[in-house]
């Protein structure tokens, strides 16, 4: 038997990506808009300066959960069609290393 995924389908599932990724800080991500582009850019546009300061806050919980569930290679925070902040999800060879090394303790 053959699965197969239709456009739509990839719609939907990129659709709950982005919910699941958004239940993640719903507190400052309820009223921002957020999309994954071709490019796989995470790119958030906030309503609000405090939603902005949120997120650069947790900067690191949100680059590794974009990189973790989207796939996003980077993120870019916006206001007021501006970019605010743009940053790499995806975590350094040195932090690799580094995880690896504590985890072994």
């Amino acid at each position: 038997m053959s699965f197969e995924l239709t456009v739509d389908d990839l719609f939907i599932l990129e659709a709950r990506r982005l919910e699941r990724f958004q239940a993640c800080f719903p507190d400052i991500l309820k009223s921002c808009v957020i999309a994954l582009n071709r490019s796989t850019q995470l790119v958030i546009h906030c309503t609000e300066p405090w939603h902005v300061d949120g997120l650069l806050e947790r900067i690191d919980a949100v680059r590794q959960l974009a990189w973790v569930v989207l796939g996003a290679r980077t993120l870019s925070i916006c206001f007021v069609g501006e970019e605010i902040h743009k940053t790499s999800t995806k975590p350094s060879k040195r932090s690799r290393r580094s995880q690896r090394h504590l985890s072994a303790r």
